[in-house]
């Protein structure tokens, strides 16, 4: 852990502060994207992080999407930015923007910062979303809201699919396993291990209306906890199949 922390320190020394200068100057965050998914794909595998990604064949990289999922770990952002496909932005929650390396870095790479506690604010942050979906961009949701500390999703919020509707724009929901154990929630070591990204079908929104979005909502949060049911099952018939095994 200690020569993953020391690594990422050196590369945002080396790498990161300049590429970011450069793309503020340039005003394109490209270039800062690029290099922070390599960031991304280096750290996990330093710390033993083995991916697993199904349903890529799905997406579609040539249209900006709203992608909602899960969320137990920092981990899930890493895993999620490394694998959507084109140019991506996630809406960030603005106490993430109060740190001052990290803020200057998520406003140069375009991230979107929400402030829930403001529904102006939140809703300008819809529009600027909405915007950066019509440009071909897509855009990262955790709707939970929050790192869930249970085994079970916490209730969607509503925010995601508001944006989705008046983009009208397609949502890809998606389910991560594995990633609670991988980095869990109240610590910064990473203990590596399996985790599983699993892309599900994506819903059209196109002719949907705001009035919609409750609909919308449910089933979007329906596929992604349908993969963790899946995973639930298979774990229980496992541990029945042990059990049932006879002794040698």
């Amino acid at each position: 852990m200690i020569f993953v922390c020391s690594f990422i320190a050196l590369y945002l020394i080396i790498v990161g502060i300049p590429v970011l200068s450069y793309c503020r100057i340039v005003r394109n965050p490209r270039l800062a994207l690029y290099f922070a998914k390599v960031l991304d794909r280096i750290v996990l595998f330093l710390a033993g992080v083995r991916l697993k990604v199904r349903g890529v064949e799905k997406l579609n990289q040539n249209c900006g999407c709203v992608y909602v999922g899960n969320h137990t770990s920092h981990v899930d952002m890493a895993v999620v930015f490394l694998t959507v496909p084109g140019d991506v932005r996630f809406l960030i929650k603005k106490e993430a923007f109060r740190i001052p390396l990290v803020s200057f870095a998520f406003r140069t790479m375009g991230m979107i910062e929400v402030d829930r506690s403001n529904p102006e604010a939140s809703a300008r942050s819809i529009d600027r979303a909405v915007s950066e979906i019509r440009a071909g961009r897509s855009v990262i949701l955790f709707p939970e809201g929050t790192r869930s500390r249970q085994s079970n999703i916490l209730p969607f919020k509503k925010g995601a699919f508001v944006l989705a509707i008046k983009a009208q724009a397609p949502v890809v929901p998606f389910t991560l396993i594995g990633a609670e154990q991988a980095l869990p929630p109240d610590t910064i070591l990473l203990y590596g291990g399996d985790v599983e990204l699993i892309f599900h079908d994506p819903i059209e929104t196109k002719g949907l209306q705001l009035e919609d979005r409750d609909q919308l909502l449910q089933e979007a949060q329906r596929r992604v906890e349908s993969a963790l049911f899946e995973q639930k099952d298979a774990k229980i018939a496992k541990e029945i199949s042990i059990s049932d095994a006879p002794e040698i």
